[in-house]
C-alpha cells in the first residue's frame, strides 16, 4: 500500500505498545509524572482514534488488539483519577471523541464533517468545562486537510482542557 500506509501502520503500533508500556508500570516508582503520563496517554489514545478514520488501516476499538489498547488507557486515567484532577477530565475527552468519530462513521458522513460536532460541555472538579469550538483534525483516506498542514496536531485535536495545568509550588523553585 506505499510509505505512507506503512507509517500509518507504524503510528498505530507505536501507540498501543505506549499504551501498554504505560500500563504495565503505572504503579511502579520508576514512573514518570503524572502530568506526563496523562498526556502520552491521551496522545496514544487518540492516535488510535485518528486511525479509526483510515478504512485502510482496520483499526476498530471493539475488537483486539485496540480493544485492550484502548480499555487499557481508559485504567490508566481511572488510577490517575485520585491523584490528578485532570484524569477525569481526560476519560471523559477520550469517550467524547470516540462517541463522536463513532457517530459520523455510522451515519456514514463524510469523514470531514466529524468537525461540525456541537462542542459539548463536561464537568471537571467544581465547575463546567466546554470543549473547544476549535475542530479537530480528521483524515479522508490517507491524506489530510490542508488546513491541518504545518499545525501542531496534537493541540488541534483538542484544547487540553481536560489537562489542569497547575505546577506545584516546589517544582518552580
Amino acid at each position: 500500500m506505499g510509505l505512507l500506509n506503512d507509517v500509518n501502520e507504524l503510528c498505530v503500533a507505536t501507540a498501543r505498545t505506549v499504551i501498554d508500556q504505560v500500563y504495565r508500570h503505572v504503579s511502579t516508582v520508576w514512573r514518570v509524572s503524572t502530568w506526563h503520563t496523562l498526556r502520552v496517554t491521551m496522545g496514544s489514545a487518540t492516535t488510535l482514534l485518528a486511525a479509526t478514520l483510515i478504512p485502510e488501516l482496520n483499526v476498530d476499538l471493539n475488537h483486539e488488539p485496540n480493544k485492550t489498547a484502548w480499555e487499557q488507557a481508559v485504567a490508566i486515567f481511572e488510577y490517575y483519577v485520585s491523584y490528578d484532577i485532570s484524569a477525569q477530565g481526560g476519560i471523559q475527552a477520550l469517550w467524547d471523541y470516540r462517541q463522536k468519530f463513532e457517530a459520523a462513521k455510522s451515519r456514514g458522513e463524510p469523514l470531514n464533517e466529524v468537525s461540525r460536532a456541537e462542542p459539548q460541555q463536561y464537568s471537571q472538579g467544581d465547575g463546567v468545562v466546554a470543549e473547544s469550538d476549535e475542530a479537530p483534525p480528521v483524515m479522508d483516506g490517507a491524506s489530510l486537510d490542508s488546513q491541518w498542514l504545518g499545525g501542531d496536531l496534537s493541540q488541534a485535536l483538542y484544547d487540553w482542557n481536560w489537562l489542569d495545568f497547575d505546577i506545584p509550588e516546589f517544582m518552580l523553585s
